[in-house]
């Protein structure tokens, strides 16, 4: 967490370094030695690896406490299929069709969906500085994503 410029170096920090860092090497081992397994493959891997990892954390780290109700299962069983299961399989398979740093720039668009699905399915509120920013992260990842035609015209 970032207070007023200083980052604190909590467990939870820590943890979203590291596993940012695991992310990177990860994506760039991916692109580099081309693995041609299958994108559900690949998935399945980064989530059972993943998921026993963060439950040993979870374990040590943290008090457990979970509601079971209608909710909550629809809730985590909604975030297990689309928000992990689904999303890293498109991943891999933009990854294998283009280059790591373009398609690492959709990563940005993770929240900018969360919030609009908040607003489309939880009535959440949608500011004016909220949609400022996902138009700004818009323009971001065009501007990584678009092609370098004008720039070569330039250089000849």
């Amino acid at each position: 967490m970032i207070i007023l410029g200083l980052l604190q170096w909590s467990s939870g920090t820590i943890i979203g370094l590291i596993g940012g860092l695991c992310w990177a090497i990860a994506t760039l081992l991916i692109k580099k030695f081309n693995l041609s397994c299958s994108v559900w493959v690949l998935t399945a891997y980064r989530m059972l690896f993943g998921g026993i990892l963060l439950t040993m954390a979870n374990l040590l780290m943290e008090d457990i406490r979970f509601t079971y109700n209608f909710i909550s299962v629809l809730s985590l069983t909604y975030l297990s299929l689309f928000g992990s299961i689904a999303r890293f399989a498109l991943w891999f398979y933009l990854l294998s069709k283009g280059d790591s740093t373009k398609t690492s720039a959709f990563h940005f668009l993770a929240p900018v969906f969360g919030v609009l699905f908040g607003y489309l399915f939880l009535a959440e509120p949608l500011h004016k500085e909220i949609a400022v920013g996902a138009v700004l992260v818009c323009v971001g990842i065009f501007l990584v994503s678009r092609s370098p035609y004008k720039k070569d015209i330039i250089n000849k």
